[in-house]
């Protein structure tokens, strides 16, 4: 893999953590 897919591939994976954590928060009510 070159340089930018690597980052591509951790910006999406951020993304889609942040996404779930947040949700995850927000069921809890801590969001």
């Amino acid at each position: 893999m070159s340089r930018l897919e690597w980052l591509f591939a951790l910006a999406l994976g951020a993304a889609f953590l942040t996404a779930l954590l947040w949700r995850v928060g927000l069921r809890f009510g801590l969001g």
